[in-house]
Protein backbone atom coordinates (compact mmCIF):
# COMPACT_ATOMS: atom_id res chain seq x y z
CA UNK A 1 0.00 0.00 0.00
CA UNK A 2 2.91 2.37 0.45
CA UNK A 3 3.73 1.84 -3.07
CA UNK A 4 0.82 2.66 -4.12
CA UNK A 5 0.38 5.80 -2.50
CA UNK A 6 4.22 6.97 -3.55
CA UNK A 7 2.70 6.29 -6.79
CA UNK A 8 0.00 8.58 -5.63
CA UNK A 9 2.18 11.54 -5.18
CA UNK A 10 4.04 11.02 -8.42
CA UNK A 11 0.92 11.36 -10.37
CA UNK A 12 1.01 7.90 -11.92
CA UNK A 13 -2.84 6.45 -11.44
CA UNK A 14 -2.17 3.32 -13.34
CA UNK A 15 0.66 2.01 -11.37
CA UNK A 16 -1.27 3.08 -8.43
CA UNK A 17 -4.27 1.36 -9.06
CA UNK A 18 -2.08 -1.96 -9.75
CA UNK A 19 -0.27 -2.11 -6.65
CA UNK A 20 -3.80 -1.42 -4.71
CA UNK A 21 -5.15 -4.47 -6.31
CA UNK A 22 -2.48 -6.39 -5.38
CA UNK A 23 -2.92 -5.59 -1.76
CA UNK A 24 -6.80 -6.41 -2.26
CA UNK A 25 -5.34 -9.80 -3.35
CA UNK A 26 -3.29 -10.22 -0.41
CA UNK A 27 -5.57 -8.83 1.96
CA UNK A 28 -8.07 -11.53 0.17
CA UNK A 29 -5.20 -14.73 0.45
CA UNK A 30 -4.44 -13.72 4.26
CA UNK A 31 -8.31 -14.13 5.19
CA UNK A 32 -8.58 -10.97 6.99
CA UNK A 33 -11.83 -9.50 6.29
CA UNK A 34 -10.32 -5.56 8.27
CA UNK A 35 -7.23 -5.86 6.11
CA UNK A 36 -8.84 -6.04 3.02
CA UNK A 37 -11.70 -2.79 3.96
CA UNK A 38 -8.55 -0.68 5.16
CA UNK A 39 -6.63 -1.31 1.50
CA UNK A 40 -10.30 -0.49 -0.33
CA UNK A 41 -11.01 2.57 1.91
CA UNK A 42 -7.30 3.57 1.23
CA UNK A 43 -7.52 3.25 -2.42
CA UNK A 44 -11.01 4.79 -3.01
CA UNK A 45 -9.67 7.94 -1.10
CA UNK A 46 -6.59 8.13 -3.40
CA UNK A 47 -8.67 7.34 -6.39
CA UNK A 48 -10.65 9.78 -5.42
CA UNK A 49 -8.21 12.32 -5.19
CA UNK A 50 -6.76 11.10 -8.16
CA UNK A 51 -9.91 11.84 -9.47
CA UNK A 52 -10.88 8.21 -11.30
CA UNK A 53 -14.20 8.13 -10.40
CA UNK A 54 -14.67 5.07 -12.31
CA UNK A 55 -12.57 3.08 -10.51
CA UNK A 56 -13.27 5.01 -7.21
CA UNK A 57 -17.07 3.89 -7.53
CA UNK A 58 -16.23 0.26 -8.01
CA UNK A 59 -14.18 0.62 -4.76
CA UNK A 60 -17.26 1.86 -3.07
CA UNK A 61 -19.44 -0.68 -4.09
CA UNK A 62 -17.17 -3.26 -2.38
CA UNK A 63 -17.00 -0.98 0.61
CA UNK A 64 -20.67 -0.87 1.01
CA UNK A 65 -20.89 -4.85 0.94
CA UNK A 66 -18.09 -4.52 3.29
CA UNK A 67 -20.09 -2.22 5.92
CA UNK A 68 -23.02 -4.76 5.83
CA UNK A 69 -21.46 -7.58 6.65
CA UNK A 70 -20.06 -5.32 9.79
CA UNK A 71 -22.62 -4.17 11.52
CA UNK A 72 -23.48 -7.36 13.27
CA UNK A 73 -19.92 -7.73 13.71
CA UNK A 74 -20.03 -4.45 15.35
CA UNK A 75 -23.29 -4.15 17.15
CA UNK A 76 -21.42 -7.02 19.50
CA UNK A 77 -18.28 -5.58 19.68
CA UNK A 78 -20.18 -2.31 20.62
CA UNK A 79 -21.42 -4.03 23.55
CA UNK A 80 -18.13 -5.68 24.84
CA UNK A 81 -16.45 -2.16 24.76
CA UNK A 82 -19.38 -0.85 26.66
CA UNK A 83 -18.84 -3.18 29.50
CA UNK A 84 -14.75 -3.34 29.35
CA UNK A 85 -13.13 -0.97 32.02
CA UNK A 86 -16.15 -0.81 33.57
CA UNK A 87 -14.09 -1.92 37.40
CA UNK A 88 -11.92 0.73 36.34
CA UNK A 89 -11.74 3.69 38.77
CA UNK A 90 -9.88 6.74 36.32
CA UNK A 91 -9.45 9.11 39.14
CA UNK A 92 -6.86 6.28 40.49
CA UNK A 93 -5.36 6.31 36.90
CA UNK A 94 -5.35 9.75 36.62
CA UNK A 95 -1.88 11.20 36.67
CA UNK A 96 -2.40 15.19 36.91
CA UNK A 97 -4.16 14.27 40.45
CA UNK A 98 -2.46 11.68 41.73
CA UNK A 99 1.28 14.17 41.26
CA UNK A 100 -0.83 16.90 43.16
CA UNK A 101 -2.04 14.38 45.71
CA UNK A 102 1.33 12.69 46.13
CA UNK A 103 3.28 16.07 46.92
CA UNK A 104 0.05 16.73 49.65
CA UNK A 105 0.91 13.87 51.36
CA UNK A 106 4.26 14.29 51.36
CA UNK A 107 3.86 17.79 52.92
CA UNK A 108 1.42 16.25 55.32
CA UNK A 109 3.97 13.35 56.24
CA UNK A 110 7.00 16.08 56.35
CA UNK A 111 4.88 18.17 58.68
CA UNK A 112 4.21 15.35 61.35
CA UNK A 113 5.87 15.55 64.17
CA UNK A 114 7.69 13.20 66.46
CA UNK A 115 6.42 13.37 69.95
CA UNK A 116 9.71 13.51 72.41
CA UNK A 117 9.74 10.58 74.83
CA UNK A 118 10.13 12.68 77.96
CA UNK A 119 9.71 9.20 80.18
CA UNK A 120 13.40 8.25 79.37
CA UNK A 121 14.51 11.60 80.64
CA UNK A 122 12.26 12.65 83.71
CA UNK A 123 13.91 11.69 86.91
CA UNK A 124 12.51 11.46 90.49
CA UNK A 125 12.80 13.08 93.49
CA UNK A 126 16.35 11.65 93.92
CA UNK A 127 17.16 12.82 90.27
CA UNK A 128 17.26 9.18 89.04
CA UNK A 129 16.55 8.11 85.65
CA UNK A 130 14.04 5.08 84.96
CA UNK A 131 16.90 2.97 84.01
CA UNK A 132 18.65 4.21 87.23
CA UNK A 133 15.87 2.75 88.94
CA UNK A 134 15.59 -0.52 86.90
CA UNK A 135 19.80 -1.05 87.17
CA UNK A 136 19.35 -0.50 90.53
CA UNK A 137 16.55 -3.00 91.07
CA UNK A 138 18.53 -5.59 89.08
CA UNK A 139 15.68 -5.76 86.21
CA UNK A 140 18.20 -6.72 83.17
CA UNK A 141 14.88 -7.10 80.82
CA UNK A 142 13.76 -3.49 81.08
CA UNK A 143 17.16 -2.21 81.32
CA UNK A 144 17.44 -3.34 77.80
CA UNK A 145 14.52 -2.20 77.19
CA UNK A 146 15.43 1.05 77.56
CA UNK A 147 18.34 0.91 76.07
CA UNK A 148 16.76 0.32 72.99
CA UNK A 149 14.62 2.93 73.29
Amino acid sequence: MNIAELFNLIGDTEKMVEYYEKAKISSESAGSDKLKKIVLQCAFNALTDAKCFTKATEIQRELVNFTYLDVSESDSEDEERKQYGLHIDLDDLSDIDGAVNDEDEKRKITRTRVKPKTNLQKRNEKGETPLHLAAISGNATLVGKLIDQ
